[in-house]
């Protein structure tokens, strides 16, 4: 992000507690996470869930994270792709990237639920004692 630095309204951030993210989400114009490899990408679907307009880079683990958003609720952009998200940066201070829905937001809010992590947790503890009683 330091080719960045200067933007006015443009913070890069590094780890926050908790409390923090939904504050700083809520008054986002826009959530970018261009990177080059992820685990997994909770950052986008957390502002996706709040309704904050996402661009993230074109890479399997987002692909498969934002699965739930339709094309044009989210904007994917090749990682190495620099004047690509300066032209998104551009998009989002002009207001042009859409928003997850209502309903995609509510999809992604029971999909990535605590009741949901619980019972898949509790499934995956459940066939690994099985297996491990058959073994």
């Amino acid at each position: 992000m330091e080719g960045f630095a200067s933007v006015p309204g443009v913070r890069s951030l590094d780890s926050l507690p908790e409390r923090d993210v939904r504050v700083l989400l809520e008054g986002a114009r826009a959530l970018f996470f261009p990177s080059l490899y992820e685990g997994w990408g909770l950052p986008p679907i957390e502002a996706a869930a709040c309704g904050v307009p996402v661009a993230v880079s074109r890479i399997p683990a987002h692909l498969e994270a934002l699965s739930d958003l339709a094309p044009g609720e989210v904007l994917f952009i090749d990682p190495s792709d620099y004047h690509g998200w300066i032209q998104a940066f551009h998009q989002a201070a002009k207001g042009e990237i859409a928003h997850a829905s209502t309903k995609t937001r509510a999809t992604l809010l029971e999909r990535f639920s605590a009741l949901k992590l619980g019972q898949a947790m509790d499934q995956l503890y459940e066939t690994t004692l099985n297996d491990l009683i058959k073994s």
